[in-house]
């Protein structure tokens, strides 16, 4: 049974997931290879002959590589996961699938809608495991925009409406799917129930061939956990409850490498015991791991961990661990919550030329910095806060997350513009290329990219080209906020639902992005 079917249809992952595998347990060989077309909407691979899957959006021009792909791959079955989307390219697809008799399957989990439906039921054998759905047919943006025009839209209505239905009469469709399809506005959506799907082919499917489904699922949840596995390695806060465990415990305790410190810190945040008896510490913190420590010495922020003023921050100071927390800039800094600074920059409230401040103004910073045994003296004496760089660092870091600074040297030029307007769409700051932006702001761009890291990149996932309405984070920012806002709001109904929230998470002004692109 599948378990959040597009993050398992997303097979197209493995072929980005194979730059960094030799740092993973799973080996490059036990991931199949994939054939890619229309722009990573369809692929195959040989592990499953003569199977095509589909998974994303129906776009323009996608029936010639569709045609493609059978003709190299001789097709037999084509799996669906789509919301829809260009109704003549379906519309197409529908009469190859029928001309060639294909096996049309929707998986468990799956959707197929709009002007998928149209290609699910021009199959000579469909079976659905997942969700059918039809409504009447959008217009195209060309028409909506011309609605003072008379009889335009009704005219295309009547084309639309008449194209379908020829197509649908061709494949033998029952009349019941006309009905549900033409009372239910473009908005909203109606999904067939168990009894209609039976009499729409899930009847007529024998038992053997639920058995070559069953192979397809097979692959599918193989393929999905290796993936996991993958991704659980990148970033603790994608692991299931149960790989968690795994990485962040080992014979009923918690692991101590301090490699596991992520993996126990989110364990913990999950409220997650993993098979590990309730410890003795906190009441002997001599007894505690090292890891049990750190996830007790910082704050919950698997991106930034900063210092809790606690006894365990004491101990971990006594064992000299640094706990993950950051050297860099956290911006968090204040004489009331010096446990928020870094060294360099507790050691500059703490400490002037001749020695450690004095008064009660400056005793929680000085006393702080003390605990750490810093030698402020040095530290204060060998950093610069030459505002080149602070642009190096900052070039440095939009690099690393993918944006185009061109040459990392300290000069703020037209690449380094271009790459900071562009971090600071998804980072919800207020810059539009056209200046030189002050030291401050700088360092709250930096601040901000080490507070996402390692999540932060100039594309909301390291897979811009999945990019769908299943798979909105997979969206660069401009692309997302063109699937979740129009002119004026945000979509409505339940296709554009996931676009929406992914956006909305991440705190996009779509209505000023959109009217800049």
């Amino acid at each position: 049974m599948f378990i959040n079917i597009q993050m398992k249809m997303h097979l197209a992952l493995s072929i980005c997931l194979l730059l960094f595998l030799q740092t993973v347990v799973v080996k490059a060989n036990e991931l199949p290879e994939f054939e890619l077309y229309s722009e990573n909407s369809f692929f195959y691979t040989d592990e499953i002959e003569g199977v095509l899957f589909l998974d994303g959006e129906i776009t323009n021009d996608m029936y010639g590589e569709f045609r493609r792909a059978l003709v190299e791959n001789n097709i037999h079955t084509l799996v669906l996961n789509s919301p829809g989307g260009n109704l003549y390219e379906g519309l197409q697809m529908a009469g190859t699938i029928f001309d060639r008799q294909l096996t049309t399957y929707i998986p468990n989990g799956a959707d197929c809608a709009s002007a998928c439906s149209i290609m699910y039921l021009a199959g000579k054998k469909r079976y659905s495991r997942g969700q059918l759905g039809v409504h009447q047919s959008a217009y195209s943006d060309d028409v909506s925009k011309q609605k003072d025009v008379v009889g335009k839209i009704d005219y295309e209505s009547q084309i639309t409406t008449a194209d379908i239905i020829q197509h649908l009469e061709e494949f033998g469709t029952p009349g019941f799917v006309y009905v549900k399809m033409l009372r239910t506005p473009p908005e909203d959506m109606y999904f067939f129930d168990e009894d209609e799907l039976d009499e729409l082919g899930n009847q007529s499917i024998t038992i053997k061939e639920k058995q070559e489904f069953a192979k397809i699922d097979q692959f599918l949840n193989s393929l999905y956990a290796k993936l996991e596995i993958i991704s659980c390695r990148e970033n603790a806060s994608s692991c299931s409850d149960e790989t968690l465990c795994k990485y962040a415990s080992k014979d009923k305790a918690w692991l101590k490498s301090l490699e596991a410190v992520d993996y126990v810190r989110e364990a913990l945040n999950r409220n997650l015991s993993c098979g590990v008896p309730e410890a003795q510490c906190p009441k002997d913190l001599k007894k505690c791991n090292d890891a049990y420590v750190c996830t007790n010495a910082t704050k919950l922020d698997p991106y930034l961990p900063a210092w809790e003023n606690n006894k365990f921050f004491h101990e971990a100071v006594s064992r000299n661990l640094n706990c993950g927390v950051s050297e860099e800039t956290t911006h968090h800094c204040s004489y009331e919550t010096p446990y928020s600074c870094t060294k360099v920059e507790l050691c500059r409230i703490a400490y002037y030329e001749f020695g450690w401040f004095g008064g009660a103004y400056y005793e929680a910073a000085v006393q702080f910095a003390k605990d750490l045994k810093l030698d402020c003296r040095k530290i204060n004496s060998s950093k610069s806060s030459d505002i080149s760089q602070i642009i190096e660092e900052l070039q440095s870091k939009l690099s690393n997350a993918n944006c185009d600074v061109g040459q990392i040297d300290g000069v703020f030029g037209k690449n380094t513009a271009r790459a900071l307007e562009e971090a600071a769409l998804i980072l919800g700051l207020n810059y539009s290329g056209e200046y030189i932006p002050s030291r401050s702001f700088l360092l709250d761009v930096i601040y901000s990219i080490n507070k996402k890291k390692p999540s932060f990149s100039c594309y909301t996932s390291v897979s811009p080209h999945l990019c769908s309405y299943q798979m909105p984070k997979a969206c660069p920012i401009k692309k997302l906020c063109k699937l979740a806002y129009n002119e004026t709001d945000w979509f409505e109904g339940v296709y554009y639902q996931k676009a929406v929230s992914a956006a909305k998470e991440l705190k996009l002004n779509c209505r000023k992005i959109n009217s800049n692109y």
